[in-house]
């Protein structure tokens, strides 16, 4: 896994940081050609219940599409809501292909992608609650940066053993 360090980011939407989320599932945002969507956060439950385990890493789930006609590469994901964000250690496995995608914690539909990858957002802050948002910062080798206002999923459930 590469270690990503976190970075305050501001201006993520119109609401606060830690404020109540309106989102059904999860949020979605565009920069160049790359849209990100269904992005939402579970963190790890304490014995089956809906009580963050706030020592275990969360699980950020999303989809980013590109919908350009060359690749790209998602380069980095920064909060200020946690420690650390990890992401795969192959830079081949954050390639978005022209007309594909790349999801993390959830199935993609595009048939030119690989299997899902795996982001832990590890040590949240203490503030972070169900139904609340995490501004999050997208990083992408050519589209840039996208700034998301990120839901807490309600009651956690991994999505990855």
């Amino acid at each position: 896994m590469i270690a990503v360090s976190t970075v305050a980011v501001a201006g993520c939407g119109e609401q606060e940081v830690g404020e109540d989320s309106s989102h059904a599932r999860g949020s979605a945002g565009r920069v160049g050609a790359i849209t990100v969507q269904n992005a939402y956060l579970v963190p790890a439950s304490a014995s089956e219940t809906c009580v963050i385990a706030a020592d275990e890493p969360a699980e950020l789930s999303f989809t980013a599409t590109n919908n350009g006609e060359a690749a790209d590469r998602l380069t980095g994901i920064q909060t200020d809501a946690a420690a650390m964000v990890r992401l795969p250690e192959d830079p081949e496995a954050l390639v978005l292909p022209a007309e594909g995608g790349l999801a993390a914690g959830q199935p993609i539909e595009q048939p030119a992608t690989t299997e899902p990858i795996t982001v832990h957002v590890e040590q949240l802050a203490d503030w972070v609650r169900p139904g609340r948002n995490v501004d999050m910062r997208f990083t992408f080798e050519g589209a840039g940066t996208l700034d998301l206002a990120v839901p807490v999923d309600a009651c956690p459930t991994q999505q990855s053993p």
